[in-house]
């Protein structure tokens, strides 16, 4: 997990990672800024291929639904989702969630980093 800085806003804090370009980035970003996540952000995060893992390269070894088979990235993974798919009655505000689906993003981003220098190091 990488040192996340005090809280400010989630998109400061993906301008800080430089993942403010990303898909799921702009996703936050504009959540964010909307006060929700959309019915489309719901969607995308409901699906392996579409949710914050399956935007990761291909190296990642996947399984049957294209879930990350790596124990570590699956548990990110499905965190995320269940940030983005958030029971409004649940005692987090939503500035504290979506400032926390960031910090995911940063924590899969991370793992994802972590995984290609051990596959790179397999193929040397």
């Amino acid at each position: 997990m990488k040192d996340i800085p005090d809280r400010g806003s989630a998109h400061e804090l993906l301008i800080l990672y430089r993942l403010d370009q990303t898909y799921w980035g702009k996703k936050i970003i504009a959540a964010e800024q909307a006060g929700e996540f959309d019915a489309q952000d719901f969607e995308d995060a409901n699906c392996w291929l579409t949710c914050a893992c399956g935007k990761l390269s291909g190296f990642i070894e996947r399984g049957v639904w294209e879930e990350p088979k790596d124990e570590a990235l699956y548990r990110l993974g499905m965190k995320f989702t269940k940030l983005v798919n958030f029971d409004e009655d649940e005692e987090l505000c939503f500035s504290d969630r979506v400032f926390e689906v960031a910090e995911t993003l940063i924590d899969i981003e991370d793992r994802a980093s972590e995984l290609a220098r051990q596959h790179a190091h397999s193929l040397s």
